[in-house]
């Protein structure tokens, strides 16, 4: 990753700015397209709850990685000896959702950052392996009933699941033509062990049908995606 030259300039004024803010973020690069968009301009220090809210309603993410961020020191003392909970996959998004609880979010508008992908990495490695729908649902799981209303977390958490189970659910149509994902299967029953879960069987069988009709239902992109599929990875 890089840091452009303005970069620690601009997000020390913003942390300034208020005592509130905990964490400071920007727009970013990663490769060639922008990241973080979604905040208004005008918006600099933004109470961390709505910060939370956005991100679990809108699946909008506007605090990045690690090297991308800035913490405010007394964040970083009070959260010692371990900044990032060790018990989780992506650690710095958890720590982001505890810190938001009670610390503002503040946000400089500027493309601040450059982030590439790395061949070996832990996002390179299990990019194939339908992160995002899993890492939402545990995002909802962990922090969707402190920032959310009852009704707006059973609605998002329903969507959630349904999402992730056509999404596994299209990665066993594929197991049934030969395209494994090694590793895949272990992944999810993985991650799902860490809130007691296991794959549901039969919520698994409607995401299939469901991943099977809507690929019927537009053979253009159950083609694209086939293409994508075969086509070999390029490596950055």
């Amino acid at each position: 990753d890089w840091l452009f030259p303005n970069c620690l300039q601009e997000m020390v004024a913003c942390a300034d700015s208020s005592a509130a803010i905990g964490i400071v973020s920007s727009y970013r690069l990663i490769e060639t397209e922008g990241d973080g968009f979604g905040l208004p301009v005008d918006k600099k220090a933004v109470d961390g709850r709505t910060i939370a809210r956005i991100n679990l309603l809108q699946n909008v993410h506007l605090f990045g990685t690690p090297s991308t961020v800035m913490y405010a020191s007394d964040v970083v003392r009070s959260r010692a000896p371990r900044f990032y909970p060790e018990d989780r996959f992506y650690s710095d998004t958890d720590a982001a959702f505890q810190i938001l609880v009670e610390r503002d979010l503040g946000f400089v508008h500027q493309i601040l950052s450059f982030t590439r992908y790395q061949a070996g990495s832990i996002t390179h490695n299990v990019d194939k392996f339908s992160t995002r729908q899993i890492d939402r649902v545990l995002s909802l799981h962990y922090y969707g009933q402190i920032f959310l209303t009852p009704e707006e977390f059973e609605r998002t958490m329903s969507k959630a699941w349904r999402v992730y189970y056509e999404k596994i659910g299209s990665q066993w149509l594929l197991d049934r033509i030969g395209k494994v994902q090694p590793g895949f299967w272990d992944f999810h029953e993985k991650r799902l062990s860490a809130i007691g879960m296991t794959i549901d069987r039969k919520r698994l069988a409607i995401g299939a049908a469901t991943a099977a009709a809507r690929a019927a239902g537009s053979p253009g992109e159950a083609i694209k995606h086939f293409v994508q599929q075969r086509r070999p990875r390029e490596q950055p």
